[in-house]
């Protein structure tokens, strides 16, 4: 048992920066810079679908979504349970005592015969029924067979187990555990969740329900590029997730870090219409893309040796696949107009 409680122990405190050389990398068209956008309506996006590009078109489905107002951040990660993690392992576990608990480094472990409960000092939690936690495998070497974003997808159907469930009570089921879990936790961040994600575990259909942070209006984007292909330096977060291994039961939920604001200065960026300008243009003779969506998000990357202190920089993302471990996407910095490209499936 103790080769799960490491390995997920690993996965929870995986935090690190990855810089690849400058040549995925160049300016974007010179473009006129907003300090608020405005409004997001639906003659905004008919403006980006109507573009002729030669190498984008857009997806039936096609959607846009930001804040109307971005800011660069300085945070810093910390725990907010340090003073009530008892009460929040005791909800999770009738068994609970207090002198079953074993301190890590970076981490305090709970765990009995039905669960696993773990704190890091960083913010993360991770609570799981030890079924799920002796038969899941974690990382970027799980094969999976397919990835739905849930708000294009609430009327799909899924086999998870022997249960055949819809993708909107998948959702349901995490929000309501969220519910409980802010109520209990008193967490501070807000937890959303964004796709489902297939998989085989122990011969049968199980889903993974990934999660976004999201600071001030905007997500915390989470997603690593697995060859290192970014040209700034990205801290790659372990990402928020619900597992299911029958049903809408959650078999486990984790969460990697917690953010704490220290400051906060305004940025005037780029509008979606530049961004997507800038990003043709970047990707301009190399290949044909379908344009899934396009999103502001908070791109995060740490600023101290010790990697507890991030700053998270307003980016235009835009999706040409989402499929988890496989995405392919431009994310264009909504400041400087920097466009980099990334494709895990390549």
């Amino acid at each position: 048992m103790k080769r799960y409680a490491a390995m997920l122990l690993a996965m929870v405190l995986l935090t690190g920066c990855a810089k690849a050389t400058d040549n995925n990398s160049e300016k974007g068209a010179e473009a006129e810079k907003v300090s608020e956008l405005p409004e997001l309506t639906e003659d905004t996006v008919k403006e980006i679908e109507a573009q002729d590009y030669d190498n984008f078109t857009f997806a039936e489905d096609f959607d846009l979504s930001y804040d109307t107002t971005a800011r660069i951040y300085e945070v810093r990660l910390y725990d907010p349970l340090a003073d009530n993690y008892e009460a929040v392992f005791s909800h999770y576990s009738e068994g609970f005592t207090s002198e079953n608990v074993e301190a890590h480094e970076e981490a305090l472990i709970y765990e009995d015969d039905k669960v696993f409960v773990l704190k890091t000092d960083r913010g993360g939690f991770t609570v799981s029924d030890k079924d799920c936690l002796n038969k899941v495998i974690y990382g970027n070497s799980v094969d999976y067979l397919s990835t739905d974003i849930l708000s294009s997808a609430a009327d799909k159907r899924l086999a998870i187990g022997s249960t055949d469930i819809g993708i909107s009570e998948l959702e349901n089921s995490c929000l309501e555990f969220l519910t409980d879990f802010y109520a209990v936790a008193d967490y501070p961040d807000i937890i959303e969740p964004y796709s489902v994600s297939m998989q085989i575990v122990d011969g049968a259909n199980a889903a993974t329900v990934h999660c976004r942070t999201v600071f001030e209006g905007l997500p915390v984007f989470d997603t690593m590029s697995t060859k290192r292909d970014h040209s700034f330096e990205i801290a790659e977060l372990p990402p928020c997730v619900f597992i299911f291994l029958e049903g809408s039961e959650v078999g486990q939920f984790a969460v990697g870090q917690s953010f704490e604001k220290v400051s906060e200065e305004p940025a005037d960026i780029i509008t979606p219409l530049s961004a997507m300008n800038a990003a043709s243009e970047k990707l301009s003779g190399f290949a044909q893309w379908e344009v899934q969506s396009e999103e502001l998000a908070l791109m995060p990357e740490f600023t101290d040796n010790a990697q507890t202190t991030l700053r998270l920089t307003p980016y235009w993302v835009i999706w040409f696949d989402q499929s988890w471990w496989y995405e392919t996407f431009a994310a264009v910095n909504a400041v400087t107009g920097e466009v980099d490209f990334v494709n895990n499936a390549g």
